[in-house]
């Protein structure tokens, strides 16, 4: 083709392409025509039928002189990738969408039991890198995979998502994002989607913000989210512009949290654990937020003026916040539905709605750990006021307090305590027992990455392919 567009370093496909056990290692794609170059997979281009089962894509490049599409594989019709490594591939241009995988409008693209690992998209300050180790834009399932040590400059230092996703038992840690400017970031994930999270943990992820808007340690939501039985811990931003921060989430716009654990994060302005931003709703039923710290306003949350939340049996303390509200700052509107525990009284405006059984009270918890289930969790002490604070019953999918459906906690261990008639406030039913219905999710051996099926002794190696676009 002509220098300024490449499809694929290695392989185009336009027919049916099934590849297993094979390793595709230093290819490359470049397209240096001056200011206009595009390079489409850096390995491969895929425009009919992909599935690929314990294969390894690593350290293939796509460098252009305008946009990147893929490190190492775009596809833009069918794709199913399961017990792949797709390790240290990289997406270098002005503007780079997927240092790993980038998925084309298209249909559902599935990503199972995969390690998406040290990819980067953008690899300078100047370049705007989006999705270090995918770029979701049709919608897709990731299942039973790990994103970890992946960076992008601007935005999803993990996943970038803008079309409608799943995310199910996954580990999304370790990801970075460089230099997030207005209204990006999120090192984890990058919601644009919607995008629905389940029994996944988001943990140990890290932003470095410079524009207004910009943070999301874990988690950047600028669309519809719903985050189930989640752990997010030990994220964080660093910024210096106020309307930034959220070193667990970032809400931007409507988010549905249940049975969900935030603890650990930090911001180095406002919104330790959860920054909710003007004119968007959050509704967290079920939720813990633990000891996250914030330099300004909100240790554990921030609800920002112009912002709503809804509060179902949340679980807020042991945060911190010099400038006011360790547990909740609220400059917004939030609307309690009773049984709410906090540590400390939230700080800014009152709270709405239900309140004569919110609770001031030292919530009590054990530091984080694996209290079975799928994700870990806090753990309630017996002397904890959360044990048996709502009024429980088993209409309308179990019904704690004021919140319906929560039959479970994050566990997926039931509620109802020992007598059937009481549940506890936050993500954790102390008395709480298996439920038959619980989930046993893949362990993961000390590298962090999914057991995989043992390899050849000598598999198909396709080792430095390199395609060239030039300057015709």
């Amino acid at each position: 083709p002509y220098g300024y567009e490449v499809y694929g370093g290695t392989i185009y496909n336009t027919d049916t392409l099934n590849l297993t056990n094979n390793t595709f290692a230093s290819n490359s794609a470049v397209a240096t025509y001056p200011a206009d170059g595009y390079v489409y997979g850096g390995l491969i281009y895929n425009d009919s039928t992909l599935t690929s089962t314990n294969d390894t894509f690593k350290s293939n490049t796509a460098t252009a002189t305008y946009e990147v599409y893929g490190g190492a594989v775009e596809s833009t019709a069918y794709f199913n990738f399961s017990g792949d490594i797709v390790d240290s591939n990289v997406a270098s241009a002005p503007y780079a969408y997927g240092g790993g995988l980038y998925l084309e409008k298209c249909c559902s693209y599935q990503v199972n039991g995969s390690s998406i690992t040290n990819n980067v998209a953008g690899t300078n300050g100047s370049q705007h890198g989006y999705g270090g180790g995918i770029y979701d834009d049709s919608g897709f399932n990731l299942n039973g995979s790990t994103l970890s040590g992946n960076t992008a400059s601007t935005a999803g230092g993990g996943l970038y998502s803008d079309g409608t996703e799943t995310d199910s038992n996954d580990v999304i840690s370790g990801n970075t994002v460089t230099n997030a400017t207005y209204a990006y970031g999120g090192g984890g994930i990058y919601n644009d989607g919607p995008d629905t999270i389940v029994n996944s943990t988001i943990s140990g992820n890290k932003v470095t913000a410079s524009g207004l808007y910009a943070g999301g340690g874990g988690l950047f939501n600028d669309d519809n989210l719903t985050l189930t039985a989640s752990t997010v811990s030990g994220n964080s931003v660093s910024a210096t512009i106020s309307g930034s921060g959220g070193g667990g989430v970032y809400g931007y716009a409507a988010a549905h949290v249940t049975n969900s654990t935030i603890t650990g994060n930090a911001s180095t302005k406002d919104g330790g654990g959860w920054y909710q931003e003007s004119g968007s709703n959050a509704v967290l039923t079920n939720v813990t937020l633990f000891q996250n710290t914030a330099s300004g306003f909100g240790g554990n949350v921030e609800n920002f003026s112009g912002a709503n939340m809804s509060l179902y049996n949340i679980l807020a303390g042991g945060g911190v916040a010099p400038s006011g509200g360790p547990d909740v700052d609220n400059q917004g509107t939030i609307t309690s539905y009773d049984y709410n525990i906090f540590q400390s009284a939230p700080n800014g405006n009152a709270l709405t709605g239900m309140t004569s059984n919110n609770l001031i009270a030292t919530p009590l918890l054990n530091p984080l750990s694996n209290n079975g289930g799928p994700t870990m969790t806090n753990a309630e002490q017996s002397g904890s006021k959360s044990v048996g604070y709502a009024p429980w019953s088993s209409a309308a999918g179990g019904t704690c307090g004021n919140a319906t459906g929560v039959a479970v906690d994050q566990r997926n261990f039931t509620r109802g305590g020992l007598t059937g008639t009481t549940c506890d406030a936050g993500a954790f039913e102390l008395n709480g027992t298996p439920s038959a219905l619980r989930v046993h999710v893949r362990s993961l051996p000390d590298n962090g990455r999914p057991h995989r099926h043992p390899m050849p002794k000598k598999p198909h190696v396709f080792h430095t392919g390199t395609f060239h676009g030039v300057n015709h």
